[in-house]
């Protein structure tokens, strides 16, 4: 009977634990324009939650106005350098947005990661799934980043 008490208390600790972590808000900790500048926030802060590992997010915007596209992904390999923070995400089916019909699709067989950047410089890349040298290319876009912190 204890053993099945101790059992049920710990799995009931596990649950409430992964619960909150999974319930846990996101703080903007630091903004950066195009070319690096800060809009907002505290790189340092940056750097910090990075060199304690914490779950980091980003969110960048490409185009202005009607044409504006938003996206937002988890940073799931992290980098300092030069005072730098530097963050990619995995791979996915690379999207295709249609703007005039207001719908999202996929480009075929490409999948695409993103290595976003303090300094406004980010590296995209393009590969095709089922064969890694065909369809790929790379490309550096300049724009801005908003870096969440998991609290």
């Amino acid at each position: 009977m204890k053993r099945h008490f101790l059992f049920v208390t710990v799995l009931t600790l596990c649950a409430i634990n992964y619960s909150i972590a999974q319930t846990s808000s996101w703080e903007l900790v630091y903004e950066n324009n195009e070319v690096g500048k800060t809009i907002q926030g505290d790189k340092a802060k940056l750097i910090e939650a990075v060199e304690n590992c914490s779950d980091v997010k980003v969110i960048w915007q490409m185009g202005f106005g009607e044409n504006k596209v938003v996206h937002s992904a988890q940073l799931t390999f992290m980098t300092i350098m030069g005072g730098e923070v530097f963050g990619q995400t995995n791979a996915i089916m690379s999207q295709k947005p249609n703007q005039e019909e207001e719908k999202i699709g996929f480009r075929g067989e490409l999948k695409w990661t993103m290595i976003a950047s303090t300094t406004g410089e980010n590296a995209n890349m393009y590969f095709n799934n089922k064969n890694t040298e065909a369809g790929f290319y790379e490309a550096f876009n300049s724009w801005g980043c908003k870096w969440f912190v998991r609290k």
